[in-house]
């Protein structure tokens, strides 16, 4: 497991060496895995995930600095009951099912939603793509997820 701070938060070049894009070009036949976890229930279930594996695959996590304290990165503590990690978390907020889905990593979900609830937005539901790679295209491509049952 390699556990690296997302490069992307403006404090220059000797802070940015984590670049997810280097590592989604890295990964090839489900050779690693690269996981952006939107809240600390993901974070705890993506490292129960990896330790209960019986084969392990190299799990990279990123976890971008300026999301530790943000209020939207907590989780109730039922979150931390589920059953499994969740490779897309859907908007628990909008389950409509005329709402238009918005698939977002971690730190740019965040920000699209707040945008969105400050607006009065009740048509796009905002999708936290948690993990990059491999990427569940399947699920995605065949239409099955609608914001109430993406996970």
């Amino acid at each position: 497991m390699l556990l690296l701070p997302h490069g992307h938060e403006g404090q220059g070049p000797e802070h940015s060496s984590a670049r997810i894009e280097r590592y989604l070009q890295l990964s090839a036949e489900d050779n690693i895995q690269v996981c952006q976890p939107s809240n600390a229930a993901q974070y705890f279930q993506l490292l129960r995930r990896q330790a209960l594996r019986r084969w392990r695959k190299p799990l990279v996590v990123f976890t971008p600095k300026s999301m530790l304290r943000h209020p939207d990165a907590s989780s109730p503590i039922e979150g931390f009951f589920r059953p499994r990690f969740e490779w897309v978390v859907p908007d628990r907020e909008i389950t409509s099912a005329k709402a238009h889905p918005d698939l977002q990593p971690e730190k740019s979900g965040t920000s699209c939603a707040t945008n969105a609830n400050s607006g009065g937005d009740n048509e796009t539901a905002i999708l936290f793509l948690d993990q990059l790679y491999p990427f569940p295209k399947g699920r995605i491509a065949s239409g099955n997820c609608a914001p109430s049952e993406c996970a």
